[in-house]
């Protein structure tokens, strides 16, 4: 889980932090607390909407994908110089499952997965949304 938290118009981390606090209700509280808002080891990045900030943040993104992956676990030295961009790849495509998470309260992340699944061809069923909450119930 990578969390990622817009921070135009003035946000910040500890105002998200309130917000959780007051209306999300589950048993994982606590957990999920922890893993969002006190995790050191992965903190939660920041998104402006200036280009040069963006790509920062998607290299961070990515970063912390790939340290994931098996082959990059093994040969972690590859990415201690962190990742460069160098030409722009253009769109992408989407070849797997690919599953959005949400909380129902996050009315923008609907609206970018709307975008999203209208973008795709009629039929497509490589990308769904599932409730977070709802997925912690499932865990």
């Amino acid at each position: 889980l990578i969390v990622v938290y817009e921070s135009d118009c003035g946000a910040t981390l500890a105002g998200y932090e309130d917000e959780f606090n007051k209306h999300f209700e589950h048993e994982g509280k606590a957990i999920m607390h922890n893993y969002i808002f006190n995790n050191k080891g992965r903190p939660a990045a920041m998104w402006l909407n200036e280009t040069n900030f963006q790509i920062e943040t998607i290299k961070m993104v990515v970063h912390r994908i790939l340290l994931h992956l098996p082959y990059y676990r093994r040969n972690k030295e590859i990415l201690d110089g962190g990742l460069e961009v160098t030409d722009e790849i253009g769109p992408q495509g989407i070849y797997e499952q690919l599953i959005v998470f949400s909380c129902a309260s996050n009315k923008g992340c609907q609206v970018v997965y709307d975008e999203i699944q209208s973008e795709l061809a009629e039929g497509n069923i490589l990308i769904s949304n599932m409730d977070f909450e709802e997925f912690l119930e499932r865990i």
